[in-house]
């Protein structure tokens, strides 16, 4: 009896339940039936919805925030704002628009009206602010162009990190004949940074800089004259001697070099790699030619990065690094550049004979190519490799030093967070001159 009753009810529970679901099912129906009303169009309506009430306008940098109540028409699309030719719109459930791009310190009209679904306009309202510095306009005031190694180096700050367009235009004189040229750099980081490189000058040639920055609403600021600069020079540290020995070395994997330092070097030669291959002056940028080094744990120490450590053979004031990816040939012309398997951040160190300490010169982020890049491109710019200013922000030499270490942090994965990648095919180093 006692199980025919809880039987009974069950069934009973199920029939109501499917009632309450048929039920609900119902309803949501006929709301997105009245919901997707609202976006058919009325060819024979041409009745305006209310403006938009209570309008008002708060200051931003290069923009205006135009605050209002939404109108209760049923019909209602949008809210948009009107300044000069530029129209902004806004979804009908939202009660503020921003108007952008605006350049000038000055006071300007904004109109703003709303628009039914039948595409009427209500009667605007007008409302008049002055906006508080354009971003741009506090970028070109930050400004700075320093000499580089066979060019120059710009940055400047982007507090409010606006994508901004930085117009460079340099101008010099080679082979008797002047040269009148412009790059843009484009930039959205709080703090901007770019090189403009491979100008082969006398050294007693001096480059004319200009910049100007624009926004995307196609507003530039005036151009300012940063004057004339005279270039740095480095060169390469060939490292063979004229019979093809090796005048760089390392110490043995999962050793410290012979003065110690704390630091083991990594071990390289996993797989199809080979320790020595990160110095050996060959480049990996063939499929299946496997000239690099493969870094792994075999022999269990612990540690979230590895280090590479070379012994220059003589003391070098060094400037500048250009580190080459492996290609791997098995992914197609791109190889494994700007990957996972490839280094997107790593340290620098000198080993500092006084202190007795391994010292930091900085820590660098190769850059991920912008753009929509051909197969071709994107080839050139990983066989290219990832050229680094040991100083990026103030172009010079470091101090006499004979100990280099390299110390692999991580990889492009999941936007620099992933692990340091086991392969690096090639490393080089630039410097001043041979300290004798």
């Amino acid at each position: 009896m006692v199980k025919w009753i809880l039987d009974f009810k069950l069934k009973n529970m199920n029939i109501i339940k499917r009632y309450l679901w048929l039920y609900a099912s119902v309803i949501l129906f006929f709301s997105a039936c009245r919901e997707s009303e609202r976006f058919q169009m009325s060819a024979d309506d041409n009745i305006p919805p209310s403006p938009p009430e209570n309008v008002r306008g708060v200051a931003l940098n290069g923009a205006i925030r135009i605050y209002y109540d939404i109108p209760k028409d049923e019909d209602l699309m949008s809210i948009e704002a009107k300044c000069g030719r530029n129209v902004f719109a806004v979804s009908f459930y939202t009660d503020s628009i921003d108007v952008k791009g605006l350049y000038e310190l000055k006071e300007y009209e904004v109109e703003v009206y709303a628009v039914d679904k039948a595409g009427n306009r209500s009667k605007s309202e007008t409302v008049r602010v002055t906006p508080l510095e354009s971003a741009i306009a506090m970028i070109a005031k930050t400004f700075h162009v320093l000499p580089g190694f066979g060019g120059f180096v710009i940055h400047w700050k982007n507090e409010l990190m606006e994508t901004a367009n930085v117009f460079v235009e340099y101008e010099f004189t080679q082979d008797g004949v002047k040269r009148e040229l412009m790059t843009v750099f484009s930039s959205n980081d709080s703090l901007g940074y770019a090189i403009i490189e491979n100008l082969t000058l006398p050294e007693n040639e001096q480059v004319k800089v200009k910049v100007s920055v624009g926004d995307r609403f196609n507003n530039r600021t005036g151009t300012v004259d940063k004057g004339s600069l005279s270039l740095l020079y480095d060169e390469e540290i060939i490292h063979f001697d004229e019979n093809g020995k090796n005048l760089w070395s390392y110490p043995p994997e999962w050793e410290e070099p012979p003065f110690g330092g704390g630091t083991v070097q990594a071990w390289g030669n996993e797989a199809d790699g080979r320790t020595a291959a990160f110095i050996d002056g060959i480049i990996d940028d063939k499929p299946k030619e496997y000239n690099y080094t493969f870094f792994s744990n075999p022999g269990g120490y612990t540690t979230p990065y590895w280090n590479y450590m070379i012994d220059l053979g003589d003391y070098y004031e060094l400037s500048r690094l250009i580190l080459h990816p492996r290609h791997g040939g098995e992914i197609g012309a791109r190889g494994n550049y700007f990957t996972g398997s490839d280094v997107g951040i790593f340290a620098a160190y000198l080993w500092d004979e006084d202190s007795k300490k391994w010292e930091l010169i900085d820590v660098y982020k190769n850059p991920m190519p912008e753009g929509q890049l051909s197969e071709l491109q994107w080839y050139r710019l990983g066989r290219a490799g990832h050229m680094h200013y040991l100083y990026p922000y103030d172009p010079k030499f470091t101090k006499p030093a004979r100990w280099f270490r390299f110390e692999c942090r991580n990889s492009f994965g999941n936007n620099y967070t992933d692990g340091p990648p086991p392969c690096v095919s090639e490393l080089r180093l630039f410097s001043k001159s041979k300290i004798k």
